[in-house]
Parts: C-alpha cells; structure tokens; sequence
C-alpha cells in the first residue's frame, strides 16, 4: 500500500494507462459526470469511485470492454484493476 498523497492526478477530461492505478480527481467531481471507458485487456477490469461517504463498483469485466459509466457526484478517488490499456474520457 502507498500513501494518497503518491496517486496519480486526474486533472484533465481524458487520462489514460496500464494495468493497475489509483486516480486522485481534485477537485472533486460535482454532479453526475459521464465518463467514457475503454480497455483492451484480456483479464478481469475492475473500477470503483470513492466518495468521502461511499464507494460504487463502476465496472466489473473479463477482456476488452467499452462503455460508458456514471461518475458519482464528490468522487475523489477512482481504483483500477486492470491487465492492459485503459482509458477514461469526462464528458
């Protein structure tokens, strides 16, 4: 485990990686926001929101995904569990 203060920002509309990550939105979302998502692995993609008072599966998949979910309103952090190329798109 690290510490909140080493994950990575998610300050632009699209962010995107590989494998495993935890995002930090700052500041938090407000409202329901659309985001866009993509993946082009073959194992399991897995993605939560955190909100101060709650967490949300957002996606739960094996392989190639593409799709869009709703990104809670005050989510401040997203984790992904994932085994190839990801992307996520706010809008």
């Amino acid at each position: 485990m690290k510490p909140l203060a080493v994950a990575r920002p998610w300050t632009n509309a699209r962010v995107s990686g590989r494998g495993d990550e935890v995002l930090l939105l700052s500041p938090a979302s407000s409202g329901l926001t659309t985001v866009k998502v993509n993946h082009s692995g073959s194992s399991n993609f897995i993605v939560y929101s955190y909100t101060e008072q709650s967490q949300e599966g957002l996606v739960n998949e094996i392989g190639s995904y593409r799709g869009e979910v709703l990104l809670p309103d005050g989510t401040v952090l997203v984790t992904i569990h994932a085994d190839g190329r990801w992307t996520f798109s706010k809008g």
